[in-house]
C-alpha cells in the first residue's frame, strides 16, 4: 500500500462481502504496512463490532479524512470505539455510519468525543435506530 513515500489516497472496498474475519486479516496488513490512505470505504460489508475494533488499531493516528462504515453490521457496542477513532484520527472530517444498529446508546458514546474533534464536519447517522 505504501512504499517509499507513495501511498494510496482512496481504498474502496465497498460491497465486497468482507466478513469480520477478512477485516481482521486486512487490518493486520494495513497496520503492518503503515496505512496512510486519506479515504477508506467498507460500506456494505459485514465487518461487525469485532471488525471495527481491528480496523481501529490499523487506522488510529493516521491522516485518514473520510471513513465510510455504512451498513457494516456495527452496533451500540461500537459507540466507544467510534469515539476513540474520532479522537485518535485528528484529520477525520467525515464519518459515515448510516444503516447500522447503533441506537441511542451508541450515539451517546460517540457524541462524547465529537465536540473535541477539530476536523469532523460530517457525521451520517441515518437509519441507525435512533429514538
Amino acid at each position: 500500500l505504501c512504499q517509499r513515500g507513495t501511498c494510496a489516497r482512496l481504498l474502496d472496498f465497498s460491497t465486497n462481502r468482507i466478513s469480520t474475519e477478512t477485516c481482521l486479516l486486512m487490518s493486520q496488513v494495513l497496520e503492518g504496512h503503515q496505512f496512510y490512505a486519506s479515504c477508506l470505504s467498507l460500506e456494505g460489508n459485514a465487518i461487525g463490532d469485532a471488525g471495527l475494533v481491528a480496523l481501529f488499531h490499523a487506522v488510529k493516528g493516521t491522516p485518514l479524512q473520510f471513513l465510510d462504515l455504512s451498513e457494516t453490521g456495527i452496533t451500540a457496542a461500537s459507540g466507544p470505539v467510534l469515539a476513540d477513532l474520532v479522537q485518535l484520527c485528528p484529520m477525520l472530517c467525515s464519518l459515515q455510519v448510516d444503516g447500522n444498529d447503533i441506537g441511542d446508546k451508541g450515539l451517546v458514546a460517540l457524541m462524547k468525543e465529537i465536540g473535541a474533534s477539530k476536523a469532523l464536519v460530517t457525521l451520517n447517522v441515518e437509519r441507525c435506530g435512533l429514538g
